[in-house]
């Protein structure tokens, strides 16, 4: 919305120096001198001339003043049969109408003169008017009609080399393609802009384009051009007192929420709230407080992200309600979060009223959503699912695959719990469906190129052999007959002794080769069959398991259904290792590189296998440090964790700590790594069995403690998805002092954090807020609590029963969850609150 409105300001600003052209009467520009002239002019065409100026001085002040002016100039113009007079004072009664908001009207005008512009052959007046009709069709919504008259516009002053008007008209363009989200049209546009306003134009205009090029960039997820773009715009700006430095500092502070580097946005956030505030302009500091919010809602501040979404609220619904709709959104988006919701409801249906009034579907369909899922975490499946059936009506209408596949989950859940199977598993198959393509859409493109380069190679390999086999074959057919010739002259029958024999030996070999070929063949076929059956299995398993976790993730408060999901994450981890390894044999995976913080992967990985710590008591100490970003693919580096932690529980004795730190180091060629060590303390690896680990289908012979599952890939995947990354894993271990596993991947520099902020602890207590009236009946069972350990599992349910009192209490919630996770650090912190 921020950018639509944006877009308008540009072109409103432009309209001013486009009405302008194709006039010129001296140095006249007193409004009170013209009114002077105008009262002793006669009725010629000085007259006319004068109407029109006083017309157009009058526009922004008193557009009515400026239809009347322009009216009384055309008829004067048709009287004295004058019609250059006619076509500008045509345009400025549109003028008036624009100014007073009646689009039609202006249209309707600008066109008349634009007509008789072209008969008369006034092509700078023609040129003027296209643009002003351009921007009559964008204020209509009819986009591509506003860039073909803008287009036609820039045209002639291309042809008549004017660079400064043709520097504006691009950025023009270039911002009716950013108000349409066409964003790269409309960076084409403002770099064509930027490279003659770098010569001719003044700073405003050079720093508006810069800082529309970064809008653009950030909308594309391209966080490091946008940033260039923002400082370019700053450089272009800073020391001149505008105040245009405001919507920069708005910009850079929206690359750092995305990065992730809230403090920096919030910095520059607040000096945008400063100059707004400052200069009173009320829209701009509704905006920026809603900016801000979000900032705060990230840091997870959300008493300050409340009171900045509510302060920028009543500022926009005392002068512009319509626009508060994003400010509802993102309310209600932080109501659910902070788990208010009958407050997000009711903000979520006030942005629907906006969005209908807006007509903005995407936004209308977003609401709804949110309404159902703040229902059905209040178990009120029947007020849900209305919402939940009219966002994913809506989502399909307008082909919005994320939208339209949270509807689809939220059905799935809506009709498990009504005993509508065959319903929910229909809307879920659905989800799932939309979520993979939503994935294979990015995918899909460079999947295909690598196949068709595969199959090239593959063809052109095989015909280089053919063709040095036969170059071989020629050579050797060659010698044979000049040796031949050469000595049947001297040895003919001792010759054909030898040649009878040779040839004897040739067909023994010859035979015995086909043989041995039709065999090998044999075992082709058979292998082929074999991991082809495999492949099939594994990928009925992969679809029966993504059921089996879609339906526990419904309830997920629920102990059994949390066991449910957690074991079967394990299970469908081995058959993703079986499929995965395959893949990469046959350099089928593609390697989906983005920044992600490491801290982040640890924990996914560590939530993925609580159930085998919890299985066997085990700790899990993590030390990372959390500002860490790595450039991996998110999902392939997680599974890698899940298959060491998995490795690590398998030969663990019960009751012991694995852990997981970092180092930032150099590498051999000086160049920054990551290194990630993952230790446990079981029996360890024989020196004989140590160059193994990684091979395929390799386990160790050494006793397993624990009963966790194994296909013998776990490491096989670990090893080639580490090598995809163009790092390095290794192992470390020796008899009964447990093994050290250490991956190396590469780290950018810009990445490399020098403070040092560890995640040892992934939970905070002190969020947790008890009543008086809880402490009074938790009080007694917390030294009984204190005495037993995380992994007493029995003795602690059987304590917990005894607080029946504490139903929907987030402390006891949070404790069984601890317990259910074996999260020793997470529990004690939770008992040492009530002291």
């Amino acid at each position: 919305m921020q950018f639509v409105i944006l877009a308008r300001r540009i072109l409103s600003a432009t309209l001013i120096w486009t009405l302008s052209f194709g006039f010129s009467f001296g140095q006249l520009s007193n409004i009170d001198s013209l009114k002077q002239v105008l009262k002793k002019a006669k009725e010629d065409t000085f007259k006319v001339q004068t109407l029109n100026h006083l017309s157009y001085a009058l526009f922004s002040k008193k557009p009515d003043s400026t239809i009347l002016l322009g009216q009384q100039a055309y008829q004067l113009s048709v009287k004295l049969n004058y019609p250059i007079g006619e076509t500008k004072a045509l345009n400025r009664v549109g003028i008036g109408f624009y100014m007073n908001g009646q689009y039609d009207s202006a249209y309707q005008y600008y066109l008349r003169s634009k007509q008789i512009a072209v008969k008369l052959g006034e092509l700078e007046t023609v040129a003027n008017l296209d643009t002003n009709l351009g921007i009559i069709h964008w204020y209509q919504g009819e986009y591509d009609d506003a860039a073909r008259m803008m287009n036609e516009s820039l045209k002639y002053y291309e042809s008549v080399g004017r660079e400064k008007q043709q520097a504006k008209i691009l950025a023009n363009i270039g911002g009716i393609y950013l108000g349409i989200n066409q964003y790269a049209e409309a960076i084409d546009y403002f770099k064509r802009a930027i490279k003659i306003q770098r010569k001719i134009e003044g700073p405003r205009a050079l720093a508006v384009s810069y800082n529309n090029l970064g809008i653009c960039y950030t909308n594309l997820g391209k966080y490091d051009k946008a940033l260039e773009s923002f400082l370019d715009s700053e450089k272009a700006i800073q020391g001149t007192g505008d105040n245009f430095i405001a919507a920069v500092y708005n910009g850079i502070g929206s690359v750092m929420s995305h990065r992730g580097e809230y403090d920096k946005a919030l910095e520059y956030r607040q000096k945008a709230l400063d100059i707004y505030t400052k200069e009173e302009n009320k829209f701009e500091v509704a905006t920026t407080l809603a900016n801000l919010g979000i900032v705060y809602s990230n840091l997870d501040d959300l008493e300050k992200a409340s009171q900045t979404y509510n302060e920028a609220l009543d500022i926009l619904n005392s002068f512009d309600k319509i626009c508060s709709w994003s400010v509802l959104s993102d309310l209600s988006k932080l109501k659910m979060k902070q788990r208010q919701y009958d407050s997000a409801i009711y903000y979520a249906k006030e942005g629907i009223q906006k969005g209908l009034e807006c007509t903005d579907d995407r936004l209308i369909a977003s609401c709804n959503s949110r309404i159902a899922r703040a229902y059905l975490f209040q178990d009120q499946v029947s007020n849900a699912k209305p919402y939940a059936l009219e966002s994913y009506k809506i989502a399909k209408k307008i082909k919005t695959k994320s939208i339209q596949k949270d509807a689809s989950e939220l059905l799935s859940i809506i009709h498990e719990r009504e005993k509508r199977y065959d319903k929910a598993l229909a809307f879920y198959k659905e989800s799932m469906q939309l979520k993979d393509s939503l994935l294979d859409v990015e995918k899909a493109s460079e999947i295909a190129k690598m196949q068709a380069e595969y199959e090239f190679n593959k063809e052109k390999e095989a015909i280089e052999i053919e063709a040095e086999k036969a170059a071989i074959a020629f050579e050797a057919d060659q010698r044979r007959s000049s040796l031949m010739l050469y000595f049947s002259i001297a040895v003919v029958v001792l010759f054909v002794g030898l040649f009878i024999s040779a040839y004897i030996s040739y067909r023994r070999k010859r035979s015995d080769n086909i043989l041995i070929a039709d065999q090998n063949k044999e075992l082709e076929e058979l292998s082929g069959f074999k991991e082809g059956l495999t492949h099939m299995i594994a990928h009925d398993m992969k679809n029966s398991l993504n059921t089996i976790l879609g339906l526990s993730a419904s309830e997920p408060y629920d102990k059994k259904m949390h066991t449910i999901s957690q074991s079967g994450n394990v299970m469908l981890n081995l058959v993703t290792n079986m499929l995965d390894v395959q893949k990469f044999e046959e350099a089928q995976v593609h390697v989906n590189l983005k920044s992600h913080k490491l801290s982040e992967i640890i924990e996914e990985a560590r939530i993925q296998v609580a159930i085998l710590f919890q299985m066997k008591s085990l700790s899990l100490e993590i030390d990372v440090q959390r500002n860490l970003e790595l450039n991996v693919d998110g999902e392939l580096l997680t599974r890698v964790f899940v298959n060491l932690l998995t490795n690590a529980v398998k030969y663990s004795p019960t009751g012991r700590t694995v852990s997981i730190r970092t180092e930032v180091a150099s590498n051999d060629n000086n160049d920054p790594e990551c290194n990630i060590y993952i230790k446990d303390h079981g029996e360890g690896i024989s020196k004989d069995d140590l160059p193994h680990v990684f091979d395929k289908f390799w386990q160790a012979k050494a006793r397993k403690s624990g009963d966790a599952m194994s296909t013998g890939l776990g490491l096989t995947f670990c090893k080639l998805a580490i090598s995809a990354h163009e790092g390095s894993i290794s192992v470390n271990s020796e008899k009964g002092e447990g093994s050290e596993f250490k991956i190396s991947l590469p780290l950018e520099s810009d990445n490399i954090w020098t403070e040092e902020l560890t995640d040892k602890t992934l939970y905070d207590a002190s969020v947790v807020s008890i009543s008086i009236q809880e402490k009074a009946i938790i009080e007694p069972y917390i030294k009984e609590l204190k005495q037993l350990e995380v992994y007493q599992v029995g003795e602690l349910n059987q304590v917990l029963e005894k607080m029946n009192d504490l139903a929907g209490s987030k402390w006891k919630n949070d404790l069984e969850l601890a317990i259910q996770q074996a999260n020793d650090q997470m529990y004690k912190e939770l008992l040492n609150i009530i002291e």
